[in-house]
């Protein structure tokens, strides 16, 4: 092959490449300019806010193993102890309670115990800290209109507390 005779490049200024464009062109320039910053500033918040997603989801998968772990161990005690509680009574206590009462509060009723204690505990504390946070946020960004909103608080928790009793 035969080797070509190449002058060597110069390097080229910024401004020459850019000597044909059009006002059009330098605007779609400085919105691109003005885009890629943003688009690169947000990518390290994207990834402290996949960090924060990551540790809301462990968080959740603890709190509903714990909570339900617990109430497992629970139900478990108070069922050992309402059997044995159960095998101390006298012949004339099964001859009053029928067999299908026993039953029930041995499945039933220890169940609605586990329900209480298990994840909707969880799910309680969970809603009780955002309210809690949502108020200091509100009143910290403005007292004004947080103040009116939390004057119509004491409507908010008694109907909650009716439409509780109701259903």
């Amino acid at each position: 092959m035969k080797k070509q005779n190449r002058k060597p490049t110069k390097a080229v200024s910024i401004r020459s490449l850019f000597r044909y464009a059009t006002f059009a062109d330098l605007l779609y320039m400085l919105l691109a300019i003005i885009t890629s910053a943003a688009f690169g500033a947000t990518n390290p918040l994207f990834f402290v806010v996949f960090v924060i997603g990551c540790v809301i989801i462990i968080c959740g998968y603890i709190r509903v193993t714990a909570f339900n772990i617990t109430a497992e161990r629970q139900t478990r005690t108070i069922r050992q102890t309402l059997f044995q509680s159960i095998l101390k009574k006298d012949v004339v206590y099964f001859d009053t309670h029928k067999t299908g009462e026993l039953s029930t509060l041995i499945s039933d009723d220890i169940n609605k115990i586990r329900d209480g204690i298990g994840d909707k505990l969880g799910a309680l504390i969970d809603t009780i800290s955002i309210f809690i946070c949502c108020i200091i946020i509100g009143f910290v960004k403005g007292w004004k209109l947080a103040l009116v909103i939390f004057s119509t608080l004491p409507v908010i928790v008694t109907t909650f507390i009716i439409t509780s009793k109701v259903g």
